[in-house]
């Protein structure tokens, strides 16, 4: 990448920092930039479009440093802080996502890009700060940019010498799931049950799956119902107010799934079981 990228552009440079005359990336660890004057206005769209895990300035970079270990000092201490993972399923401006997450949140944030899709985001808090859950905002945030956008939240955390093991798990779970998964927002807690699927080859899910749901498998409209039964500690006052179903439609849909498959939702283990399949399904 980096031979056809001179070959282009044959100002092209390796540097120590970012400057605001290049527009700056990395690859393997090492800075490069190319002038933007060497550029026109559609060139530097289109690298900016492009240009995997590109750096807009000094600090961003020594965060860079701190959460990749070669450094072990953070920047700067922080109150509390969460991480935030952002994959993008079509071609897009990193810049204006950038600055639109910004504006959401209200704050500056520090971007790290993996790849042209996804992107590692630091998000420092308040202390006492209530994040905002991004649930609330998903579909602003993909019809203002105009992209099929899907997020990973961390719980909050202060251990700041821990942020970089925090920082390289994200990536692997976001990596993993925000490519394939049927939610757009994943919580940290809402990422167990499917992660616990992917760790498992396509066949053992496959082979699972089918033993455990039965002949229940095709059915979708009784695993959403036994889905959301679970979600509400069989609750059926709630779930037939969620399902907009008579209380007694979600008893023999409970009862029927127990004759399909032997599973009782009320017991702790096969509602687990069943959940951990329904959700692989949906």
């Amino acid at each position: 990448m980096i031979e056809q990228l001179k070959t282009l552009y044959p100002n092209m440079t390796q540097l120590d920092q970012p400057t605001d005359d290049y527009i700056t990336f990395i690859v393997d660890d090492s800075l490069y930039g190319i002038p933007k004057d060497d550029l026109s206005e559609e060139s530097l769209t289109l690298l900016q479009t492009l240009l995997p895990n590109q750096v807009t300035s000094e600090k961003e970079q020594d965060w860079i440093h701190f959460l990749t270990g070669q450094t072990s000092e953070p920047p700067e201490r922080l109150e509390a802080f969460r991480v935030v993972a952002l994959y993008v399923q079509s071609t897009f401006e990193q810049s204006l996502l950038e600055n639109t997450l910004e504006d959401v949140l209200g704050k500056k944030l520090i971007f790290i890009w993996q790849n042209n899709n996804l992107a590692i985001v630091l998000e420092p808090l308040e202390i006492d700060e209530a994040p905002l859950q991004f649930h609330e905002v998903i579909d602003i945030l993909s019809n203002d940019l105009e992209v099929k956008l899907s997020i990973f939240q961390t719980e909050t955390d202060q251990a700041i010498e821990l942020l970089p093991k925090l920082y390289n798990w994200t990536i692997q779970v976001a990596d993993k799931l925000l490519k394939s998964a049927h939610q757009r927002v994943l919580t940290q807690s809402e990422a167990l049950m499917p992660t616990m699927i992917e760790s498992l080859n396509e066949d053992d899910r496959d082979f699972f799956v089918k033993a455990v749901l039965n002949d229940a498998i095709n059915d979708l409209d009784l695993l959403k119902t036994i889905q959301t039964t679970i979600e509400h500690q069989v609750n059926i006052s709630v779930v037939a107010k969620q399902l907009y179903m008579h209380r007694n439609t979600v008893q023999k849909r409970i009862e029927k799934f127990y004759e399909l498959t032997g599973l009782d939702v009320r017991q702790f283990e096969d509602a687990l079981k069943a959940y951990v399949c329904i959700k692989y399904l949906t």
